[in-house]
């Protein structure tokens, strides 16, 4: 499994990252394109240069497939959902900061408010928390 980053206007591939053993599920971008954040169902968290493809961390912690991750605003923190809790990562060490739980079922979607105070995921049990 793979996942290829584009430059949309000159519709040119940038990178293609490689090394998942799982189907990947989710990405996120920070805002200033200088982080990509993966997530597959080998359960880890990638993080990427997505200009040049290079890897820069792996991280694990997860019990089942990644859905979904937001990027903070700054790119310091990813938020990753899967198997009913949301993961919050510092970037700069590659280690959890926190670790959301309280849904019945796996989480289908994460995102981030702009000032990054808040994460909001949605899940399978129809609810959205944050």
């Amino acid at each position: 499994m793979r996942v290829t980053v584009w430059e949309t206007t000159t519709q040119r591939r940038l990178a293609t990252l490689l090394g998942y053993t799982g189907t990947v599920r989710g990405v996120a971008l920070s805002a200033d394109d200088h982080l990509l954040a993966s997530g597959a169902e080998d359960e880890v968290v990638r993080l990427w240069d997505p200009s040049s493809g290079r890897p820069l961390a792996t991280l694990h912690g997860h019990a089942g497939g990644i859905f979904d991750l937001a990027v903070s605003a700054s790119g310091h923190r990813v938020a990753s959902g899967e198997d009913g809790t949301v993961r919050v990562w510092d970037v700069g060490t590659g280690g959890p900061v926190a670790t959301l739980s309280g849904h019945s079922g796996g989480v289908l979607g994460v995102t981030r408010s702009a000032d990054g105070k808040l994460v909001v995921c949605g899940n399978f049990d129809g609810t959205l928390r944050h």
